[in-house]
């Protein structure tokens, strides 16, 4: 991943994997939306909503439970600061899920990933 990933002010780049860091959009569509019985879908495409999705290097528990407790706060609203969102802007984002494994192995947290999802 390139540049920094701000999270409520605190940096957690460190914790992100190489190629860790996803990026795409989702769709709104307005109430005139619908799909026929033809099965032809008829837009009202109204703009998009910005969705990140994380995934974290292999974790140990304490870095797990930072993220987790720390960082998500249980938080329903997070204001995002990443590059991509231009030059010192930052973005109103909620996170869907923290989902991840635990290695029966290292005890280690691996495949943890988040996703931010833009207001």
């Amino acid at each position: 991943m390139t540049g920094v990933f701000i999270v409520d002010g605190e940096d957690i780049t460190g914790y992100i994997k190489d190629n860790g860091y996803g990026d795409g959009r989702n769709d709104l569509d307005g109430t005139n939306a619908e799909r026929t019985l033809d099965g032809i879908m008829h837009r009202d495409y109204i703009g998009y909503k910005r969705k990140l999705e994380i995934q974290f290097r292999p974790l140990t528990k304490a870095e797990w439970a930072h993220i987790e407790h720390d960082v998500l706060r249980g938080k329903p609203w997070h204001m995002v600061q990443h590059e991509d969102f231009g030059v010192d802007a930052t973005v109103r984002m909620y996170h869907s899920s923290f989902t991840g494994t635990i290695s029966s192995v290292t005890g280690l947290r691996i495949g943890a990933a988040v996703n931010f999802i833009e207001e």
